[in-house]
């Protein structure tokens, strides 16, 4: 859900801190939720701004951007190395310890893969 425009934050805030109609009248005049004006008040109390509160989205990633791009380095350079090896690297030259899944990822949203040919022959028998 996207926060409300930071223009109709203010004239809310403006509506109710004028005092001439309650809370719940500028809510309806609004077409916004009573706890709207009450949460935009009380954004207004503590903070002085009716701007929305940054949305914090899950956890901070594991690796920054440095080792993103060190590890692209890495995987252009050692070609043939595991996810698990690129894991180990990491933790032995840029001191970051995470998982091969968060390797596999971070190489996924590079647009780099670990695929590799067969180092064995091709069988023999083809299908029919």
């Amino acid at each position: 859900m996207r926060a409300f425009s930071t223009d109709l934050r203010q004239r809310v805030l403006d509506a109710a801190l004028r005092g001439h109609a309650t809370e719940r009248q500028v809510a309806h005049r609004f077409g916004v939720s009573l706890g709207f004006v009450q949460k935009v008040k009380r954004r207004w109390r503590s903070a002085a701004t009716a701007e929305p509160v940054a949305q914090r989205r899950g956890p901070a990633p594991a690796l920054s951007d440095d080792d993103r791009a060190a590890l692209a380095e890495q995987v252009r350079a050692v070609a043939d190395a595991t996810g698990d090896e690129h894991r180990v690297w990491l933790a032995a030259e840029r001191g970051v310890v995470v998982s091969r899944s968060t390797v596999n990822r971070a190489l996924a949203a590079l647009g780099l893969s670990l695929k590799k040919k067969s180092s064995a022959p091709t069988s023999a028998a083809d299908p029919t």
